[in-house]
């Protein structure tokens, strides 16, 4: 008898397969959950319930995060990238893809081209979730593309020599990944940029990040 834990792994696994494939997001959750033997509402909910997300914003940030995957990895069109992930044009992929980097797909690609310090002012222009979310897009690239991959080097290393500090190390743990990200946030708060306490509180796992972000928001968002 598989765990709710077990299932919601099990559909993620699911998803990841078959990202490519021309098809609703309903009907890849009808499937799984009729071979599981669920209703898709309570399937649904059950996913929402442990994986903090709803599964149809899971499925468009897992099509987006492969979709990023794409466009670093290649030089193919835009638009053949979002056929191929499953958007039905390119305009949908657009929408789509911005809404969940803040960014086009050809502003992505050529972010990644020049070494990644434009991606890091984009990113800095986004909430808290929004920079957690960027920063798990390149470790998802370093698991596609592998950590040796001249694409995922350029973005590494540019973000490196723009926020001074060791990416590589910071992505190895979790509790480095969010100072990474708080270090993002300073940085882009200290150019004038804002962020909302509340938004920022609730997407920290650990309570010494936020801690530091009120103090230096008091320093530069006081005014």
């Amino acid at each position: 008898m598989y765990s709710w834990q077990d299932i919601v792994q099990m559909m993620k696994n699911w998803i990841d397969e078959s990202l490519e494939d021309d098809t609703e997001n309903t009907r890849v959750l009808a499937q799984m959950t009729e071979r599981l033997g669920y209703s898709y509402s309570y399937a649904s909910k059950k996913f929402h319930e442990i994986e903090g997300t709803p599964f149809r914003e899971y499925i468009s940030n897992r099509r987006a995060e492969q979709a990023a995957a794409n466009l670093a990895a290649s030089r193919e069109k835009i638009i053949d990238i979002a056929l191929r992930c499953g958007y039905s044009s390119q305009e949908t992929f657009t929408r789509a893809f911005k809404r969940h980097y803040g960014i086009t797909p050809g502003t992505y690609r050529k972010n990644l081209e020049h070494g990644g310090q434009e991606a890091m002012s984009k990113i800095g222009r986004q909430t808290a979730k929004d920079m957690h979310e960027a920063i798990r897009c390149l470790q998802r690239m370093g698991e596609l593309l592998g950590k040796q991959h001249p694409m995922y080097r350029m973005a590494i290393d540019g973000l490196a020599k723009e926020m001074n500090t060791d990416i590589d190390l910071m992505l190895e743990d979790e509790r480095l990944t969010e100072c990474l990200v708080m270090e993002a946030i300073i940085y882009s708060m200290a150019t004038g940029n804002r962020f909302d306490a509340e938004d920022v509180k609730v997407n920290f796992k650990y309570e010494r990040w936020y801690n530091i972000f009120v103090e230096y928001a008091e320093k530069y968002q006081s005014a």
